[in-house]
């Protein structure tokens, strides 16, 4: 959630995923800590660090770092250039998913004129 308690939670996974590094493709530790701490990362701009982290340990750094800011213990100043790069990227995300919906209703109006179940 909004709380630190995701941040936690990801701090115990980079733990294990450490000590299993041969278990757990970095792709995959990217895509759990982004499920686990979305909010957070999306709030101070660290999902595009997150994304080109290279490695756990500067995974864990991007985890600490939002803790801190989190706590307090860090001020977070906003970036102008990331903040437009993700506006660019939400305004995308939504005429995609609006591309996908007329799509998936042009194959349901067509399913239906060639008689086929709607689904």
């Amino acid at each position: 959630g909004g709380d630190a308690s995701g941040l936690k939670i990801a701090e115990e996974y980079l733990t294990l995923a450490e000590a299993n590094d041969d278990c757990a493709p970095l792709a995959s530790v990217r895509f759990h800590i982004r499920r686990m701490c979305r909010e957070q990362l999306g709030r101070y701009e660290m999902m595009s660090k997150l994304e080109s982290a290279c490695c756990i340990k500067e995974i864990r750094q991007i985890i600490r770092k939002c803790a801190a800011y989190e706590l307090g213990t860090e001020h977070y100043k906003a970036d102008a250039v990331e903040a437009q790069r993700q506006a660019m990227q939400a305004e995308c995300s939504r005429r995609n998913l609006a591309k996908r919906r007329e799509f998936e209703k042009r194959m349901e109006r067509k399913a239906l004129r060639e008689g086929k179940p709607a689904d």
